[in-house]
């Protein structure tokens, strides 16, 4: 290696570079033919155990053999390979390297050999580990609230069906028998949900969301299925329109995952206009070509301003202590992006309104 024409300052280069680096020449084959003094440091090998071995003697066994194909092929290709390699001690502990390793090329530009640079970054990996495991613990922590604020909505149902039951059958009333049956399956099918949120949320926590082939106004009608009652408790009128037809509204996506945002985002205007003079909701679908909208539209007059920077935030809700947990719009945003849409407060129209675009199946 040579940095210009001053020698003394190449010598003072190359020293410091000792210091700092863990260097080591092999041959065309790979075997070792220089090491320095990092090296035998780092690996607890001294330079008669490891001249004329190839950098198997390091190998920690965690990377496929693939990743060392990968790494031949582009220094054989005369091209520089970098990368991080976990290699091992010689008394067996592990230690990760920032790795450069780069061709030696002769005056006719044929390889006699490579030189590998490497660096110690195990304290950063370790930090990076840590930081992780941080992550996960919060991310599960967000996890077990995201389970149990879906959970709710399908609970709610069963027991207002069961009181409903209860007190018929404590005030000996007469019960009509395709009533009975309506509620039975409105709380086997809320039942049902709630397998389904929890075999979901199994599926995120491993990585593995199934996502096929939907249509939204389907999604939309099965959504508003679990909110039907709660219209009705509420004296909220409410009205679907599909501006399109349904082979022109499909999605990829997780039949799950779009019902929780249909769900979360109604069950928010609900909550916000109860009590209001004339309250109601209206759930639309158009496709815009690229995209299908999907808008969430309420009889309220907007959302302020101030609150609107903090809405999309884990656990900000402006609703009482037990009405609401401040996951479901951070959840929704989740579940859209990561579905590669986008989710926004439409400020333009004269009510309350939320537009999700999700990419149309083309």
């Amino acid at each position: 290696m040579t940095f210009g024409n001053n020698s003394a300052r190449n010598e003072d280069v190359l020293e410091y570079l000792d210091t700092v680096a863990i260097i080591s020449e092999s041959d065309i084959h790979g075997n070792i033919t220089y090491v320095n003094s990092l090296f035998e440091f780092i690996t607890g090998y001294s330079k008669n155990e490891l001249i004329g071995k190839n950098h198997s003697i390091v190998n920690s066994g965690f990377h496929p053999p693939e990743f060392f194909k990968n790494l031949w092929s582009t220094i054989k290709n005369k091209k520089v390979w970098r990368g991080d390699i976990l290699n091992k001690k010689k008394n067996g502990d592990l230690y990760w390297v920032d790795s450069t390793i780069f061709p030696v090329l002769d005056i006719q530009n044929e390889i006699t050999g490579f030189i590998s640079v490497r660096y110690d970054i195990t304290e950063r990996v370790r930090l990076k580990e840590a930081e992780i495991a941080q992550y996960r613990l919060r991310s599960l922590g967000e996890s077990t609230a995201q389970i149990l604020h879906d959970i709710m909505n399908p609970l709610m149902l069963i027991d207002s069906s069961l009181k409903i039951i209860h007190k018929k059958i404590d005030e000996s009333i007469p019960y009509d028998q395709q009533d009975l049956l309506k509620r039975v399956l409105k709380m086997e099918s809320s039942s049902k949900r709630i397998g389904e949120i929890c075999r979901s949320m199994q599926m995120l926590m491993h990585g593995t969301y199934e996502q096929k082939i939907l249509d939204l106004s389907t999604e939309v009608e099965a959504a508003f299925g679990y909110l039907a009652e709660k219209f009705q408790n509420k004296q909220v009128k409410f009205d679907i329109s599909f501006l399109d037809k349904p082979e022109d509204l499909r999605i990829n996506g997780n039949s799950v995952q779009i019902q929780q945002v249909i769900i979360n985002l109604v069950n928010n205007s609900i909550d916000a206009i109860e009590g209001s003079m004339d309250p109601w909701v209206k759930v639309s679908l158009e496709n815009l070509g690229q995209e299908v909208r999907l808008s969430v539209i309420d009889s309220g007059l907007g959302i302020d301003p101030k609150i609107q920077v903090k809405i999309w935030d884990a656990m900000f809700t402006t609703k009482d202590l037990y009405k609401g947990t401040g996951l479901g719009l951070g959840i929704c945003k989740k579940i859209v992006e990561s579905l590669k849409g986008r989710i926004e407060i439409n400020n333009d129209s004269p009510n309350t309104r939320f537009d999700v675009y999700l990419p149309k199946l083309l």
